[in-house]
């Protein structure tokens, strides 16, 4: 517990650091709770018919704010993806060290996901139910290993938009996700494909809503 508590002074203080970013992204005081989340997501082929999940979400309360609960949020978001409940077999993420975050899966694959860097802009009041809006900006490295242990790395940057609903027990949302290209087997000699020079990033958009369940 008192490492734990090490742990997030280091992160606290580091996030005033220029370039490093916040801790977390802290959500107005209203998302605390439990979610239905429904995306609609939108394909980067335009011919082809936009994909509708639903699955729960939460966000939980830290001494700095009200943050998201990443292990639980994509989890399910993997789950419903595959419309498969055991798709993921275990998950491991800690709310005191959000930038890390570990999936492992029923086919014995993994991904790991780590924020590099972050920002974030809350405007009006934080405390209002109507009064406020959210943008937020990360870049993540990702790492798939397959079932021969070879780790692929990507870098995805994800950027979202919140903004209330048309009444207290909804809110709604944007997000844009750049596939800023796949570096491929970090030990192979070949080119990575992205990067400076590299293919045009692809996009994904999905639309967001969010439904209180507690």
């Amino acid at each position: 517990m008192a490492a734990e508590s090490v742990g997030e002074a280091i992160r606290q203080s580091m996030s005033n650091v220029p370039g490093y970013g916040q801790a977390d992204i802290v959500y107005p005081d209203y998302f605390e709770g439990k979610w239905k989340l429904v995306r609609t997501q939108f394909p980067i082929n335009a011919q082809d018919e936009p994909r509708i999940y639903d699955y729960e979400v939460r966000f939980v309360r830290k001494e700095f704010g009200v943050v998201a609960d990443r292990g639980f949020n994509e989890a399910n978001r993997y789950m419903a993806v595959n419309n498969d409940s055991s798709f993921v077999r275990q998950k491991s993420w800690e709310v005191s060290n959000p930038n890390v975050l570990t999936l492992s899966f029923r086919d014995g694959t993994t991904k790991e996901m780590k924020v590099t860097r972050r920002s974030t802009e809350l405007s009006g009041n934080a405390s209002s139910l109507n009064d406020w809006g959210l943008s937020s900006s990360e870049f993540l490295r990702v790492s798939d290993v397959g079932n021969n242990g070879i780790p692929i790395i990507s870098t995805i940057h994800i950027l979202s938009k919140w903004k209330p609903g048309p009444d207290q027990n909804t809110i709604e949302g944007i997000e844009l996700e750049y596939d800023e290209g796949n570096l491929g087997d970090p030990m192979s000699f070949a080119s990575p494909q992205g990067g400076p020079g590299g293919p045009q990033k692809s996009k994904l958009k999905s639309r967001l809503q969010m439904t209180r369940l507690s």
